[in-house]
């Protein structure tokens, strides 16, 4: 099967330059797509597929871009600021051979702490950071993701902010019935800029639960919704095999499972 790998980068700088060279001498046998949503960001010369968006439309539009311009049969998304780090990442692509949506559950450096995921709680929208076993299923959010290019193009919403678009990918997954593994074997590691080039306000946060809950809980959509949010939430509902109470058990049960740093 064909490898792709779609790296999204927005005011990045030479961060998607470093890591696109990153990933052409470990993982020589993917094809990289590299999606430019705007701001200052520098790429390699060689070896990368360029795709310039609007600019600002966000990091779900931008992958979807990326997926739909890709070639392989298979998908890896990843941020702009990765390395390749450890482990075994013909494992992850095996397994999104076999079906699977893979997190590799990054190693995120912070300060004398590694951390090895996050959980998301749907009823405060707070995450923390968690350790979890090989082969679990929900609540890790990483910045790699792997997984058959038939299941991107359904289950990467088009949203705008960028940590809420793995919660909706990684919920998604499981509301369509494809099965999820947690890969903490540190594959990657994620390299935290100096500074964050944005920020997410009090309201977006608020936009963000609102379309969330309106794409798997039965909730309307905020009135500002975009017409790629209200086909997508169509398009759930339509194909969804949990209901909005069995999705909701099976995410709090398997976020018990994992261990709190």
């Amino acid at each position: 099967m064909k490898k792709s790998i779609v790296v999204v980068a927005r005011n990045e700088k030479d961060w998607p330059l470093k890591t696109c060279l990153d990933f052409l001498e470990n993982i020589p046998d993917a094809e990289i797509i590299g999606v430019d949503d705007g701001g200052e960001n520098e790429w390699p010369e060689k070896g990368v597929r360029i795709y310039k968006t609007a600019g600002g439309i966000g990091v779900g539009r931008s992958r979807l871009m990326g997926i739909q311009k890709a070639s392989g049969d298979l998908i890896m998304l990843s941020d702009a600021h990765v390395y390749y780090y450890d482990g075994n990442v013909n494992k992850a692509w095996n397994l999104a051979a076999k079906g699977y949506v893979v997190n590799p559950s990054v190693k995120v450096m912070y300060g004398d702490k590694v951390r090895c995921g996050m959980k998301f709680d749907l009823g405060s929208y707070k995450v923390q950071y968690v350790k979890g076993k090989t082969g679990g299923h929900v609540g890790l959010i990483g910045s790699v993701y792997f997984m058959p290019k038939s299941v991107a193009e359904k289950i990467v919403a088009p949203t705008q902010a960028h940590g809420y678009n793995e919660f909706v990918m990684t919920i998604a997954a499981i509301a369509l019935g494809y099965k999820i593994y947690a890969l903490p074997t540190l594959i990657f590691e994620h390299m935290y800029k100096d500074s964050l080039d944005y920020e997410v306000t009090g309201l977006q946060q608020e936009r963000n639960r609102q379309v969330l809950n309106s794409f798997f809980f039965r909730y309307k959509l905020p009135k500002d919704a975009t017409l790629e949010e209200a086909g997508y939430k169509r398009m759930i509902e339509r194909e969804s095999v949990l209901s909005s109470l069995e999705l909701n058990k099976f995410i709090n049960k398997q976020n018990k499972k994992l261990i709190a740093i």
